[in-house]
């Protein structure tokens, strides 16, 4: 039998999508929870090769820059999002390099994506 993760854990709160760019600004093209999409390289181009692992925000923007407050965000969520990343690139069959990591913020609207990083080595 196959288990769901409890709701408390942000892995059913993750969702894959693809994304398109519309008159220059990012905007989903297809949504859907807990399913694994595949799309281009960077958002808004062409491609399948590509697996992508975002996570959707509420979290509210302070006074501060946008550029701190996304550090802020990806610094907290980044760990748990590569995790991910370890946990499907064999499921997928695929490399590290083919994963794509992002957190959306629907209420800015923003994009804040990233390549996961490499594996640690033997020698660190």
């Amino acid at each position: 039998m196959i288990r769901r993760p409890p709701r408390s854990t942000l892995f059913p709160y993750t969702t894959l999508f693809r994304s398109i760019v519309g008159q220059g600004a990012l905007r989903p093209a297809s949504v859907r929870a807990d399913r694994i999409f595949h799309a281009g390289s960077e958002p808004g181009l062409p491609g399948e090769e590509f697996l992508w692992i975002i996570d959707y925000k509420t979290s509210a923007r302070g006074p501060g820059s946008l550029q701190d407050f996304l550090a802020t965000q990806r610094a907290a969520y980044a760990p748990q999002l590569e995790a991910y990343a370890r946990i499907l690139v064999p499921a997928q069959s695929k490399s590290l390099s083919q994963i794509r990591l992002a957190l959306y913020f629907p209420t800015l609207p923003c994009l804040h994506w990233w390549k996961p990083a490499p594996l640690p080595t033997a020698d660190n």
